[in-house]
């Protein structure tokens, strides 16, 4: 067995340099309908070039099209730069050069990015609260955050205004899994399977549902539509957005943005998966629902009568608070107005978003010029509504801050079953030139609301559901859209670092989160004729978790093609999970290794 297991390996891993080394010659230019991911450090060079001219940071609903990129990077003045500045701009204009694209050409590319990654961790409760289905519980440098063993994007351009991209990737499973008995014979069936490296160790710890990254561009130097599906994130925050946040992963969109330098307007509608299993139908069963979620569990603490239907024949306790409507469904619609003032030195921008369900979507849910949804949404949710704001300090920093609330009580609705939801973030940054690099210091307040992102549905809360094979269990695993701690919850943030943006990096951070007892699975008050059921249970006697963490995140770029990274967090939890008495800590270290051919 461990013979044959190590024949396979071996072909494995001489098949893969094989066709590493066919794809050397097979590299592709940056292209300007192309997209230019979240985690790129271009943006932390632009947001840097920008502060240093005492602007505020450009548009902040992102990711940018190469084009967006280049024309936000024309409008800067670099003549009065400072070393660290012009280091930083040579840098950005080595990556992205001018387009000499001919706008006639057409050309098919592929590549190669690999990308092992070493985990290690040294609480072992923490790997089987992975495993399970609550946003809440999972690693500081999480499941979503790693990164596929291999990647092979392929990649197709017109001109400089067409692009299409598509990731096959060769991923780990999500969480932990069992051993087994096919693939290991020892320590035995039933133990935990640590994945303490993303290398696949059978064809069963392999992720099957790929690709889950793929797009179609078209974009030119004022506007740009996308289909596809990747990350998005809008809004100021640096832990994280109110209404959708990075932390959401991929997830199937159209999006349409226009703008100029002091106006850009976004459009986007997310495809949500509704996590209904192959029949289409919520079924219950007393424990587990036909959407393969343990809302036995995840409910645990809240009054069960606020599940329940009001139809007697409906008797499974969750088929109220499953109930999907006219028609299985579910979109997130998410628009946004951004307005840059007074010489670039103000920021303003407005958003609007309300999650889809429970009905056939109309056309109306997706036009990008129809704003103010909440009053003509009736009961089929409740549109959400947020400020974001940025004053620019000169050259030294800047200040931020965002607010969402629920938008105001329409006719449909009453304060006794929608009690009002809102939440804010606060914060500031300074990056200050220092040799050819710059110092950054940054701090941030966030606040949500016992009853912000909660429905009277659970398929009208802003929340994705991830396929999860994983052997430990079938279905789904539940990620927010918005802010990833969820309702109930306050962070102080605060990091300190030094970086040569496109160079290396290091910052270290610290966090002081309070978590209270009620999340997302948290139904609203619901009415039983005369009388309204309460939904916080024994949950409001539960003390808050308390949370102490500190984070050392570094990157060093070898060259172009090769780069190296280190994660690693300490996190103390006093009432862990919100139980009085329960503690948790943990050392949670990450090692990576980036080797990109073609790859920008």
């Amino acid at each position: 067995m461990r013979k044959m297991r190590y024949s396979v390996h071996k072909a494995f891993f001489c098949a893969l340099y094989l066709l590493c080394a066919s794809f050397v010659t097979l590299s592709a230019q940056p292209n300007g309908a192309q997209y230019i991911s979240l985690d790129s450090w271009l943006y932390e060079g632009l947001d840097s070039l920008y502060q240093e001219e005492g602007k505020v940071i450009a548009f902040t609903t992102r990711p940018y099209t190469v084009n967006e990129y280049r024309y936000l990077l024309a409008n800067l003045d670099t003549r009065s730069l400072s070393s660290s500045g012009k280091a930083t701009l040579a840098h950005i204009q080595q990556v992205l050069p001018p387009s000499v694209v001919d706008p006639n050409d057409a050309a098919f590319s592929y590549s190669v990015v690999l990308s092992p990654e070493l985990y290690y961790n040294t609480n072992k409760d923490l790997i089987w609260d992975n495993a399970s289905q609550h946003y809440l519980n999972k690693y500081a440098y999480g499941y979503i955050d790693r990164k596929p063993l291999l990647s092979l994007p392929l990649q197709f351009n017109i001109g400089d205004t067409f692009f299409t991209e598509i990731d096959m990737d060769i991923k780990e499973q999500p969480g932990i899994g069992l051993y087994p008995v096919a693939t290991f014979t020892q320590p035995g069936s039933g133990e935990p399977y640590v994945n303490w490296n993303n290398i696949p160790m059978g064809m069963d710890h392999i992720f099957h549902h790929f690709p889950d990254r793929y797009y179609l561009s078209n974009a030119k130097e004022h506007w740009n539509f996308y289909l596809g599906s990747g990350e998005y994130s809008v809004g100021t925050g640096r832990t994280g957005n109110l209404l959708l946040s990075k932390d959401a992963d991929a997830i199937p969109a159209v999006r349409l943005s226009w703008y100029n330098q002091h106006f850009k307007y976004n459009f986007a509608y997310l495809s949500l998966n509704p996590g209904l299993g192959n029949s289409g139908a919520y079924t219950g069963d007393g424990s587990f629902s036909g959407m393969n979620l343990d809302l036995a569990d995840l409910t645990a603490g809240y009054n069960s009568d606020v599940y329940k239907s009001d139809d007697p024949a409906k008797t499974d306790p969750f088929d109220g608070f499953m109930d999907t409507g006219l028609y299985p469904y579910k979109g997130y619609l998410i628009h946004s107005m951004e307005f840059r003032f007074l010489q670039e030195r103000l920021y303003a921008a407005v958003t609007e978003a309300a999650v889809y369900a429970r009905a056939v979507p109309e056309l109306f849910t997706f036009m990008p010029l129809a704003f103010w949804h909440n009053g003509n949404n009736g009961e089929q949710t409740n549109s959400l509504l947020s400020v974001d704001l940025q004053v620019a300090l000169g050259s030294w920093g800047q200040l931020y801050a965002s607010g969402v609330m629920d938008q105001f009580t329409m006719s449909h609705e009453d304060d006794s079953t929608d009690p009002p939801a809102n939440g804010f973030l606060v914060g500031g940054i300074s990056r200050l030139p220092y040799q050819k690099g710059y110092i950054s210091i940054g701090a941030e307040y966030v606040y949500t609301s016992d009853w912000l992102y909660t429905h009277k549905y659970w398929l009208e809360t802003p929340t994705v559901t991830q396929r999860n094979t994983a052997i430990t269990r079938g279905g789904y695993s539940v990620r927010m859209l918005g802010y990833s701690q969820g309702n109930d919850y306050q962070l102080i943030h605060t990091e300190i670092g030094y970086s040569r943006p496109g160079l290396y990096a290091l910052t270290a951070s610290y966090n002081y989160g309070i978590k209270g007892p009620y999340d997302i699975f948290m139904r609203l008050p619901q009415k039983s004729g005369d009388t309204i059921i309460d939904p916080t249970g024994d949950r409001k006697t539960w003390p808050d978790a308390l949370q102490h963490q500190i984070g050392l995140v570094g990157t060093y770029s070898i060259n172009n093609a090769l780069d190296v990274g280190l994660h690693m967090y300490y996190t103390h939890i006093t009432n862990y999970k919100n139980q009085a008495g329960s503690t948790m800590d943990n050392l949670e270290c990450t090692l990576r290794a980036r080797y990109a051919i073609g790859k920008m």
